[in-house]
């Protein structure tokens, strides 16, 4: 089994399928903009959710790498390279390796009406920079291990250390949010191109 492929993967496969189109700003926002006491309402609300997130309460950030993993893993064939799966890599595991430098910020909210124009930035560690890091290690390292299964140990090892070697860094995001009867929040496919949008983008 290949694991060069694992490496190069985890910064091009992984990356999340996302075709929605971002509604265009109403053409006259400068001059009717909602009073920017509802544009803080939203900001306020908004940045307590990725709050949460960024602080996996509740285990919401695990759930967002539970999916992540298995949408990786979904596209990988065994016979060709390693998966999460494969290597025992429990979304616990990865997630620790994430929440370091991990965190939101709400730059600028735009109310008009029960939509908000919300523009974020996620500071987080890059499977993109990671893999780089990741494919260096494991160079030749398959000559040194006749057990495939002390192997697989190596590059679980590996794939995990290699974020220790990873600064977050930051990407900004222009994100369209609804308002409904309990106010203003992302949803669950919003938080998740955020953080994919972090975790893969170059």
């Amino acid at each position: 089994v290949a694991v060069g492929a694992l490496a190069v993967g985890l910064s091009e496969e992984s990356k999340p399928a996302d075709d929605r189109t971002i509604d265009s700003r109403p053409a006259a926002a400068s001059t009717n903009a909602s009073p920017s006491a509802e544009a803080s309402e939203a900001e306020e609300a908004l940045s307590a959710q990725l709050a949460a997130v960024a602080a996996d309460e509740d285990g919401v950030l695990s759930a967002y790498v539970e999916r992540f993993m298995a949408d990786y893993d979904a596209g990988i064939d065994p016979d060709s390279s390693y998966r999460f799966s494969d290597l025992g890599i429990s979304a616990e595991e990865l997630t620790a390796k994430l929440r370091v430098g991990l965190s939101f910020e709400v730059e600028a909210v735009d109310v008009y009406g029960d939509k908000a124009w919300v523009e974020a930035k996620v500071s987080s560690k890059s499977f993109s920079e990671q893999a780089d890091v990741f494919a260096a290690r494991l160079a030749g390292a398959a000559l040194n291990y006749e057990d495939a299964e002390s192997y697989k140990a190596y590059v679980k090892e590996a794939l995990l250390g290699a974020f220790d070697s990873v600064k977050a860094r930051s990407k900004s995001s222009l994100v369209v949010v609804d308002r409904d009867e309990s106010g203003w929040s992302f949803s669950p496919d919003d938080v998740a191109s955020l953080l994919g949008g972090a975790w893969c983008g170059r």
